[in-house]
């Protein structure tokens, strides 16, 4: 983590800036009330996000129910090698489900999109999607299975204690998103203790031995109402014998 990113206050409170504005312009606007105030959770290095025993924690967790840290919550990752673009989901639990959408904000602007997905995901693991139809196919193209995998690794270091280091955001910062509404000035940067990512994916072998670990695809199944359901894929087998991690990356060349 570079001391530029860590002083840099999460592009996320922009997004709360604009949706506090403009919601109503916005796609499924109605599932970003609380977007606002919620608190975010900032990654402010892709490339640590993408590390195989980060990748490896989430397998461990996916067996489990999806569970936020709060309420509503947002969370940003930024991709520092390539002009700090950002990639932001807002959750909120309701009821017994959970619904998740995307926004994009390329590295050539500091617009961000409007939103690109949505996902609602069901106590049984299941998720449906849905894409914004007003989105160029470049952006949409693998939205589902960015926010999906994002969600996941996210939620997945949050369980393992990944994340321990605060922030606020200057009272000299506040001022243009405290007018429109913005509020929640403490935010959470993920700090990779590699000592810890270590533990939680040792913890997931055993002493006996067991087949290669490798990953049963996520897929999309069609109902017979037509209902098109994303299947969470899981792993199987011991990550200490081997195994292939693939991650997805949607285009950030333009927003909507």
């Amino acid at each position: 983590m570079n001391d530029s990113a860590r002083l840099k206050p999460p592009s996320a409170y922009e997004l709360k800036r604009i949706v506090a504005v403009g919601r109503p312009s916005f796609w499924k606007s109605d599932l970003l009330v609380g977007l606002s105030a919620a608190p975010i959770y900032l990654f402010p290095n892709q490339d640590d996000f993408a590390r195989d025993d980060v990748e490896q924690i989430a397998r461990r967790f996916a067996s489990d129910r999806l569970r936020l840290p709060h309420p509503s919550v947002i969370f940003e990752i930024v991709d520092a090698k390539n002009g700090g673009r950002s990639i932001a989901i807002y959750a909120r639990a309701e009821g017994d489900a959970i619904d998740a959408v995307l926004f994009v904000r390329p590295a050539t602007t500091t617009r961000w999109s409007n939103t690109v997905c949505h996902a609602r995901y069901l106590p049984d693991g299941s998720a449906s999607c849905q894409l914004n139809p007003n989105h160029t196919q470049s952006v949409r193209e693998n939205a589902a299975l960015v926010l999906d995998d994002m969600l996941m690794r996210m939620t997945a270091l949050i369980m393992a204690e990944a994340c321990t280091e605060e922030r606020s955001v200057s009272s000299l910062r506040r001022a243009k998103f405290a007018k429109s509404g913005v509020a929640g000035w403490t935010y959470r940067i993920a700090s990779l203790d590699p000592a810890k990512l270590r533990h939680h994916v040792d913890a997931q072998g055993s002493t006996h031995a067991s087949p290669r670990w490798h990953i049963r695809r996520g897929h999309w199944r069609t109902h017979s109402n037509g209902q098109r359901v994303f299947v969470r894929e899981c792993a199987v087998g011991d990550p200490a014998r081997g195994g292939v991690v693939k991650d997805y990356r949607i285009d950030l060349g333009s927003g909507a």
